[in-house]
């Protein structure tokens, strides 16, 4: 999710706990993203720890996003089987070559332009909002039945990989949060025993 992209510095990680460290995070993409990457990962290399954000469980039906992996459907059988099992009308337009390309175009220039930071997947946001406002009461995050079994498969995965998971919650500007929110931000943590790692009101 883009709060992991923007809120965990991967270098003051990496230098706190003596790992390597990188940021998965991409803004726009949740849990069906996050999973399938991981699932990847987790067949080349070993990870000692997976920090997780809880709102990369936000989805709405038949609003899934799949365009970040699309690119890698031609080499990836698994991935592809996990793109048309989410939005099955994808098996037509893939029969294009260019299709997956087609909304990457301006990161495709970006990145054979410019030099990748050294910020390990890292970006820092500049800047200032003029337009911020306190919220007193938060919405609750928009979840699937769908999300909440990738977001546990995923839990276990890196479980059976050998790696720590931690759960985090990154600060929000909100005076409270929702309560059926935070019930299932326990109920996983426990049922999983993972370690939640909860900043929202920081």
């Amino acid at each position: 999710a883009s709060e992991t992209y923007h809120h965990l510095i991967s270098n003051r990680i990496k230098d706190s706990l003596g790992l390597s460290c990188y940021n998965f995070g991409i803004d726009g993409e949740k849990i069906v993203y996050q999973y399938t990457l991981f699932e990847q990962i987790v067949k080349r290399h070993k990870p000692k720890i997976l920090i997780l954000s809880f709102t990369t469980i936000e989805d709405q039906e038949g609003a899934t996003t799949v365009t970040s992996l699309l690119p890698y459907c031609k080499d990836y059988s698994d991935v592809k089987e996990t793109v048309i099992e989410n939005v099955p009308s994808e098996k037509y337009k893939l029969l294009s070559k260019t299709y997956p390309y087609n909304s990457l175009l301006f990161k495709i220039i970006q990145g054979n332009i410019a030099e990748e930071p050294k910020t390990n997947g890292y970006l820092p946001l500049t800047g200032t909002n003029p337009y911020l406002k306190l919220v007193t009461n938060p919405d609750k995050i928009e979840k699937t039945s769908r999300s909440i079994n990738y977001f546990i498969k995923l839990i276990e995965l890196a479980k059976r990989s050998g790696c720590r998971v931690y759960i985090f919650q990154a600060p929000r500007y909100e005076i409270n949060s929702n309560r059926e929110d935070q019930q299932l931000y326990t109920s996983i943590c426990n049922t999983h025993n993972v370690t939640p790692l909860n900043y929202l009101s920081d």
